[in-house]
């Protein structure tokens, strides 16, 4: 029979067996890869930077806002950051979707809100349009709404409706045909004209960003058309106030899309957790384990130091390991994370090595392993230190290479 230590140890045994089991999976590394790529490519940091939209309301995830965005973007008649080349770039770019064309007299387009409670109504002089209906915010579809939208502008109307565009949040967000789209000789007809268009993508495929993207390289290049041609004044300026416009929004959205992309495959991953219940039982002594990152971490990679790294504790103190290098100069890491110098046991650090120690430690090429503030000379000569960031540690071999790298340092140098 067990005694209770053994069936601890058969238990954690168990449970880090079943957890990496799920981490070695081909189901894992999709969503890892997938995960890495949103953070490499996107701002989905729980706070976006300093933006313009953002800091003067806090309406920027509402549908209406963005609705008008779009409005002021693709209509050449708008004020400051009108430009027919927009509606030409987003034009083409639908054209590209479908691989047909599109019926939009460029000359006489004009761009409408909430006319018959459509989002957005681009229409032309020869009552061709295209309809866009908003889902940036992520709202549910109405019932019959895309279908009411498609026959007032087809029967009521007598317009040409040459595409319905679904811009979506995120590749993930599909409209219900079925719910949207009553009549099903309606369906019949809109699905060859209908374009569902994510606003964000995942790398390498298409969104509405590209669309805003191609209109801010149209700013750049007459930025530096101007600056080449030494032409200053209305022209630089309205292409200067119209890049910072889309680049501003366009850094929005990926903020936003972004967010909602890591939401949704974090769901995913987390409904295959879910889906097991050794996995799930695992993942939750995992979390719980986790949630005491900030006590344990430290011992982590104290234990590292001794066991691996040939580090011994210090006669002083067990909360530090420390490793000689040369006479006067000792090593160490304390449970604290503080790394650098330490004391010689029974003595204390040379005034006159003081200076140069916290000039070594703030070498570039140690400065990612470490929080960002300057290496610290106690007055009582027991350490010069700079604190671990733990957070830019990927694995316990990176401490191998920063002692490494130290030491090399000291060698060279000291």
């Amino acid at each position: 029979m067990e005694n209770d230590f053994e069936q601890i140890e058969r238990i954690l045994n168990t449970t880090v067996n079943e957890l990496m089991r799920f981490f070695n999976s081909h189901e894992y590394d999709d969503y890892k890869e997938a995960i890495t790529n949103l953070q490499k490519g996107f701002n989905i940091e729980p706070h976006i930077n300093f933006n313009i939209f953002t800091a003067i309301s806090d309406k920027y995830r509402k549908e209406n806002l963005h609705s008008d965005i779009l409005g002021y973007i693709l209509d050449p008649h708008t004020e400051k950051i009108g430009n027919i080349k927009y509606i030409e770039i987003f034009k083409r770019y639908l054209e590209k979707k479908t691989g047909k064309e599109i019926a939009l007299d460029l000359k006489s387009v004009t761009v409408e809100r909430e006319t018959g409670r459509i989002d957005l109504l681009i229409k032309d002089g020869q009552d061709n349009c295209i309809i866009m209906e908003n889902k940036i915010n992520d709202a549910l579809d109405r019932e019959d709404q895309i279908g009411r939208y498609f026959q007032e502008r087809e029967a009521i109307k007598r317009a040409s409706v040459q595409a319905i565009v679904y811009l979506a949040k995120t590749p993930w967000k599909k409209l219900d045909r079925e719910y949207s789209i009553s009549d099903p000789l309606d369906r019949e007809k809109i699905e060859k004209i209908l374009l569902e268009i994510p606003v964000v993508n995942k790398e390498g495929e298409s969104s509405f960003i590209d669309v805003l993207n191609e209109c801010k390289d149209v700013c750049q290049k007459k930025l530096e058309a101007a600056a080449s041609d030494n032409i200053p004044g209305i022209l630089e300026s309205k292409a200067l106030f119209s890049y910072v416009f889309l680049d501003e929004y366009i850094s929005l959205l990926k903020h936003f899309g972004g967010g909602f992309m890591a939401k949704d495959l974090n769901t995913q991953a987390m409904y295959k957790i879910f889906s097991d219940k050794d996995t799930l039982d695992s993942f939750r002594v995992m979390g719980a384990l986790w949630e005491k990152q900030q006590e344990i971490i430290p011992q982590v990679f104290r234990d590292y130091f001794l066991k691996s790294l040939n580090f011994s504790v210090h006669p002083d103190n067990e909360d530090t390991v420390f490793k000689n290098i040369k006479e006067d100069v000792n090593i160490g890491l304390d449970v604290e994370l503080s790394f650098g110098f330490v004391y010689t046991p029974g003595g204390e650090i040379k005034r006159s090595n003081r200076i140069p120690f916290k000039n070594l430690l703030e070498d570039v090429q140690l400065k990612k392993y470490f929080v960002a503030e300057e290496a610290v000379a106690q007055d009582e000569g027991w350490w010069v230190y700079k604190t671990v960031d733990w957070n830019q540690i990927t694995c316990l071999d990176d401490l191998k290479i920063l002692v490494e790298k130290f030491e090399k340092l000291i060698t060279e140098r000291l």
